[in-house]
């Protein structure tokens, strides 16, 4: 496996990293609940827990979990940090996802086996979403930072 790749054989060990890791930033963050039950809040950036997605993956990707719980059912949004020139794989989820690109560059595509350098260019600002089970893949062009919102439970679920 390549640094810059992600392993497909490694997204179930990655669920339950996920969840592990998101349990424990959910822990070391008051702000960090259910989003039922704030009336407001605020997370400043230099307040948000991040943690590896996955520390058995050398890929590097970390998260911070801004509400909820993404290893139960129901709605939460993570913040993700994604390595320069890593790309992850064709999959897809069991949710639908909305995401925003805080910083960063990077190329999504969509499809079994697209071509990721083919797809569409996000950058700060840029919003996509996908339904469940859309395939998509992702490059980041450089260190890419996105806000995730979707309702749990979390899966990466690897196109064959």
């Amino acid at each position: 496996m390549s640094p810059t790749s992600y392993n497909h054989a490694a997204l179930k060990p990655l669920q339950t990293a996920f969840a592990l890791v998101a349990a424990a930033a959910l822990l070391a963050s008051p702000l960090a609940v259910s989003a039922g039950d704030m009336t407001h809040g605020v997370m400043s950036a230099d307040k948000m827990s991040w943690g590896l997605m996955d520390p058995k993956q050398p890929n590097g990707i970390q998260l911070a979990v801004l509400y909820g719980d993404p290893s139960k059912s129901g709605p939460f949004g993570v913040r993700l940090k994604i390595p320069a020139n890593l790309e992850i794989g064709s999959h897809s989820h069991s949710s639908t996802e909305y995401i925003t690109v805080v910083s960063g560059k990077a190329k999504v595509s969509w499809g079994l086996k697209a071509d990721v350098m083919g797809g569409d260019d996000i950058g700060p600002g840029s919003f996509f979403w996908m339904q469940n089970g859309d395939h998509h893949d992702l490059k980041a062009l450089e260190e890419t930072i996105v806000d995730l919102n979707s309702t749990g439970p979390f899966d990466l679920l690897p196109d064959k």
